[in-house]
């Protein structure tokens, strides 16, 4: 099995002499992790999501959804964290090489957190229209 550029870039050294190297789909199992963690202890804004997830499913609970409104709701928060984690991982490299990249590197950035905020945006409406919906449903008010 042949590995990319990016996993060879992944396997530290001290794994690679081990006995037997992980496999590419390990291997990216062990970065993805990795990067979870690093972006759980550098980033204070996905403690704010954490809250709001830790919000969001006790409400999605009280007004009963439908497994498809589950779905719809679990694909939305995945993506908006994937999105922020995609902005802050920009953002970090951007800060590391801003002398070398120029001044359209700001340029960039903005771009890439004007189309993040758009996908948060659009992630946030379509949670708050389907829980609406449901309490309508129900008839509450």
């Amino acid at each position: 099995m042949s590995t990319s550029h990016i996993d060879e870039l992944l396997t530290e050294p001290s794994e690679q002499s081990e006995g037997r190297p992980r496999s590419a789909w390990r291997q990216r199992l062990v970065a993805a992790e990795r990067g979870f963690t690093t972006c759980f202890r550098s980033s204070s804004t996905l403690f704010l999501y954490f809250f709001a997830v830790c919000t969001l499913v006790s409400v999605a609970v009280v007004v009963e959804l439908r497994v498809v409104e589950w779905a719809l709701l679990i694909f939305c928060v995945l993506t908006a964290l994937a999105a922020e984690m995609t902005y802050d991982s920009v953002q970090k490299f951007v800060h590391l090489e801003k002398k070398r990249l120029g001044v359209q590197t700001i340029e960039l950035l903005n771009v890439i957190c004007a189309a993040c905020m758009m996908v948060i945006c659009g992630a946030s409406s379509t949670v708050l229209f389907v829980l609406i919906a449901r309490i309508i449903e129900l008839d509450w008010f």
